[in-house]
Order: structure tokens, then sequence, then C-alpha cells
């Protein structure tokens, strides 16, 4: 079962919105200050320097208005296949129940039958896991990542990032999102990876998450806190 496109998109909608209402509460109860920063275009640094290069970088607040979206893009076709894909397979298709395996679980679900106190058992259980995860795989992303040199600066600034308390505050505040998109779309596995992808791709594009992960000096004590 694949889910009905109007549901599929029903569940975009809802991964979306409670993303949004996670990571709202998070910012009002000050668990992620300093930690999603304003689009880059609305910064007044359009230029940050690493402490070893000559030269600054040029950020997304530098770029004209079509080379934004350019780049936008291409990090989200990235995004949509890792983490986006991969994850969610790896923590929703694989691990939580589907009407098409389970026999005894079936959609829409009763919230007051014991399945539905299960279900969430599971999904929480799967979800703090999920977030645990991201501990270890900042190593193998920053591993992957850029030229010999540059993996060495980013190394230590993705690993640090990953380990911080509100960057794992908002990773479970996305799985449960993508699993609430996974169960509302009829357990489709789009609807939780556009959540997913888009998400991230938000994150680095715009919210301060690539000067993260790169080492921006203006950054780099968001990621410590």
């Amino acid at each position: 079962q694949t889910g009905a496109p109007s549901d599929i998109a029903s569940g975009i909608l809802f991964g979306i919105g409670a993303i949004g209402v996670g990571a709202g509460v998070l910012v009002a109860a000050g668990a992620c200050d300093d930690f999603l920063s304003l689009p880059g275009w609305l910064s007044r640094t359009h230029f940050y320097k690493h402490d070893d290069e000559d030269e600054p970088e040029r950020t997304h607040a530098s770029l004209s208005g079509k080379e934004r979206n350019i780049r936008f893009l291409a990090t989200l076709c990235r995004t949509l296949i890792f983490p986006g894909l991969f994850e969610e397979i790896l923590w929703r298709v694989a691990p939580l129940p589907h009407p098409e395996v389970d026999s005894e679980f079936q959609l829409p679900i009763n919230v007051l039958a014991p399945a539905w106190t299960s279900l969430v058992r599971d999904v929480l259980i799967v979800n703090t896991a999920f977030t645990l995860y991201h501990i270890f795989i900042g190593e193998a992303v920053a591993t992957v990542s850029g030229a010999a040199y540059q993996r060495e600066i980013r190394r230590s600034e993705v690993v640090r990032v990953f380990r911080s308390t509100p960057f794992l505050l908002l990773a479970f505040v996305l799985g449960n999102a993508c699993s609430l998109a996974y169960f509302t779309s009829g357990c489709s596995l789009y609807a939780p990876v556009i959540v997913h992808g888009v998400a991230v791709a938000i994150w680095l594009d715009c919210l301060g998450g690539e000067e993260l992960v790169r080492g921006s000096p203006t950054s780099r004590s968001r990621a410590e806190n």
C-alpha cells in the first residue's frame, strides 16, 4: 500500500506542520538558541572566513536570487536521497508496522484501541534510536565529504554539530514528524522522504546549517552549546 495522492499530500502537510510546531516549541523554550539562524540573504554577514584560509568563501547571503534557487534545488536533490530516502527506509519502513505486512495493523487507527498505545510506544522507541544514531553518523558523514584537507576541517565541525543537544532535539522532532507523515499518508514512503529531505535542505541552505557544519567562526559557538 503506497497511499493515494491525496493521502500522501496530507501526510506531507501533517509532517511539515509537526516540524514547525516542534521546532517552534524548542525555540520558545530556549532549547535551540543561536542554533537556527535567519536565512543567509537576511544576514548582515555576507562572507565568513575559516581560520586557516586567506580568502573568504562565498555564502548563501552573497548569491543572487537565481543562484540561491539553483543551490537550494541542488541541496534538495541530495537530501531527498540522503538522508531522506536512506533514513526513511531504515527508520520508518523497516521497523514500523505496515498494513500489508502486519494483518493486525489497519489504517485508519482507532486512538481508543490497544493498537494505538502499542504504535505510540513503537514510534517513540524507534525515534529515540533514530536520534541517538545521529551521534555516530556525524563521523561517517564527515568522512565522505569534501577533499582530504577540507575533510579534516569538516570532521570536527560535523561531529560537534551532530552531538550537540539542539541538533539531537531537532532530530527527535524530525523523526516523529516523519512518522506522522508516514502513517497519515497511508504508510507511503514518499511522504516521509519528502518531509525529511525538505526539512534538511531548508536547515542546511536557509537556516545556517551549512555554516555550522563547515565551521564558520560565528557559528562554532552555537554548536558547542
